[in-house]
């Protein structure tokens, strides 16, 4: 069975673990690539569920919206691309890990990271919303 090895995964664009992350020496390699080919995913999925779950759905939500041929009766087109874009303006943030905001001194800034917190809230919130609208 081969190992999950940077440059070399068995894994493809679809893999959203961290295995790819370790060392190839890493004790963990065998028992994920095991996990990896007996269910589908390995468990370094799951260390980081919300990011692993937004890098799958972000690119399935841009696509969405790009590709629009309609859109929930209560809403007219340009409101629904504009809920779309909050969507993905948040899905973005969780994938790329831009949830801290921190000051030119390198301290975390508490209450513009709340803001921004909120914010990526409203974005889920929406896709919470809408989910039953999300389709092309």
């Amino acid at each position: 069975m081969n190992k999950l090895r940077k440059n070399s995964l068995p894994l493809g664009q679809y893999y959203f673990g961290l295995a790819d992350t370790l060392d190839e020496d890493d004790d963990r390699l065998d028992l994920l690539t095991e996990q990896r080919y007996s269910q589908g995913f390995d468990a370094s999925e799951t260390w980081d569920l919300f990011t692993t779950i937004a890098k799958f759905i972000l690119p399935r939500l841009i696509w969405l919206r790009n590709h629009n041929h309609g859109y929930p009766s209560q809403l007219t087109y340009k409101k629904w691309v504009k809920i779309q874009n909050k969507m993905i303006w948040s899905f973005e943030q969780i994938a790329i890990d831009n949830m801290d905001i921190e000051r030119p001194d390198t301290m975390l800034d508490y209450e513009a990271t709340e803001k921004h917190t909120k914010k990526i809230q409203k974005g889920l919130d929406l896709f919470s919303q809408y989910f039953m609208n999300l389709w092309d």
